[in-house]
């Protein structure tokens, strides 16, 4: 009897080892996949703002260049 009692006991730590190991892993998985959302996300604002500054000064930059070509 003591011996199936200190294997079951065995057995449940091993898995509740097991549930922890998975939960902690889980968690590091999310946060990576959130770290990495985050950093695609900081770079999409960074090209969209490359963008719309190059577009909103590039009339601007034509138009001071035109004066000093002439």
């Amino acid at each position: 009897m003591s011996t199936t009692n200190t294997n079951n006991i065995i057995i449940r730590v091993i898995f509740a080892l097991c549930i922890h190991f998975t939960v902690i892993i889980i968690i590091i998985i999310i946060i990576i996949i959130i770290i990495i959302i985050i950093i695609i996300i900081i770079i999409i604002i960074i090209i969209i703002i490359i963008i719309i500054v190059g577009v909103v000064s590039y009339p601007y930059s034509k138009k001071a260049s035109i004066p000093e070509v002439i």
